[in-house]
């Protein structure tokens, strides 16, 4: 079982096909000395390698049998292996399903893990718990929501109390700010981040740090290339140590960056990679904003009725997985076209439809352009 704890700390290092197969190992030794703690332990683990990797359906076909094990021999450790489902059904697209599980956990009373995670699953369950639960609520369309959620749990995870806890928090407000247009305190957490990240030796997550901070300084008009070059090294960086995961995501980013920039060329090598490994991981959590992106330089390059047809891929998948905030940002985008087409009436009506389905987040960007966009669209 010592192979375990030697393997067991992957957020440290790269996540390399050797690291599974000795988990594998620890795995199949807990199993025949019939050990239902260390069974748990491996396949925690497991399931963690490939959350991280981008092998999600692998993930929850892992957690599966850990729920089945936890349920027969130590329902203690249910919880544990329900956050992690809920990460890969996020992951995979299946936002209501996430959203139910994580919010019929939240009513437990998860008080009895204070203190435990630090020797068992090596991070607090109710905060990464909180966590994801602020992802799927951004992406469900309560962005004013998710935001208070994720703001709790950085208070919770206090540095002093578990380096890793406050990790994972930093590692989940960082994007959500980014997505939300709050730029300052998006930079406030990267900084947060990579103090952390070097504090600590938190490999995984310095590309994080990495990349939030490039993606924005090329929000920037006024930024150069320098932006584009570290997202790209942000981008070899998770590849390097294997961590795929948001990746598809990241390259989205990266193809919008070099658009801004007249590299079209190369934007369109970046999303044709984004499309392809977010269809290859099954990640349809961020597939309807790499498809937004994808019309977006397909229309730079004057194929519009093309753009158009992607577009609307964007707004059914996004509409089927109930990701209302990626719904918005791709109907801004065919609203532009069919006003370009002297179509405003559809446009309008197709938008303020989407729109009147927020009930918060007004002061979001994503919603502000929105309101900017009908508000030039109505009848004089």
């Amino acid at each position: 079982l010592k192979l375990w704890l030697g393997s067991s700390m992957i957020l440290t290092r790269a996540f390399k096909p050797h690291t599974l197969g000795a988990m594998r190992r620890a795995l199949q030794i807990a199993t025949q000395a019939d050990d239902t703690e260390y069974r748990l332990r491996c396949l925690s683990a497991i399931s963690l390698y490939h959350l991280w990797t981008g092998g999600h359906q692998a993930g929850l076909r892992t957690l599966e049998e850990f729920l089945a094990i936890a349920a027969a021999g130590d329902p203690s450790a249910l919880p544990e292996g329900e956050v992690h489902t809920a990460i890969a059904e996020f992951f995979l697209g299946r936002l209501q399903d996430a959203w139910k599980r994580l919010d019929r956990l939240r009513r437990q009373d998860l008080r009895y893990f204070e203190g435990s995670y630090r020797v068992r699953y090596l991070a607090d369950t109710q905060g990464l718990l909180e966590s994801v639960l602020s992802h799927v609520q951004w992406l469900m369309g309560f962005p004013d929501t998710a935001a208070r959620t994720a703001a709790a749990t950085l208070q919770r995870a206090h540095p002093d109390r578990h380096h890793l806890s406050f990790n994972n928090a930093l590692n989940y407000a960082c994007p959500l700010a980014f997505w939300s247009g709050r730029d300052d305190d998006c930079k406030r957490f990267v900084d947060m981040l990579t103090q952390h990240v070097k504090q600590h030796g938190i490999v995984a997550r310095r590309p994080v740090a990495m990349f939030y901070g490039a993606a924005l300084a090329c929000k920037s008009e006024q930024s150069g290339v320098e932006c584009v070059h570290e997202l790209h090294r942000a981008v070899n960086e998770f590849r390097s140590i294997n961590h795929l995961t948001r990746i598809g995501y990241y390259l989205g980013v990266l193809a919008t960056a070099l658009l801004s920039r007249g590299h079209i060329d190369e934007a369109e090598a970046a999303i044709q990679d984004a499309v392809a490994t977010a269809r290859t991981q099954g990640e349809n959590w961020c597939l309807p904003e790499v498809l937004r992106v994808q019309a977006s330089i397909a229309r730079a390059r004057g194929r519009t009725h093309e753009a158009e047809a992607i577009l609307g891929e964007a707004l059914s998948l996004a509409q089927e997985t109930g990701a209302l905030s990626w719904r918005l940002r791709a109907a801004n985008d065919l609203a532009r076209i069919w006003c370009s087409q002297s179509r405003p009436v559809e446009a309008r009506a197709m938008l303020a439809k989407i729109y009147e389905e927020f009930t918060e987040g007004f002061e979001t960007s994503d919603l502000q352009v929105t309101a900017r966009l009908l508000a030039s669209l109505a009848p004089a």
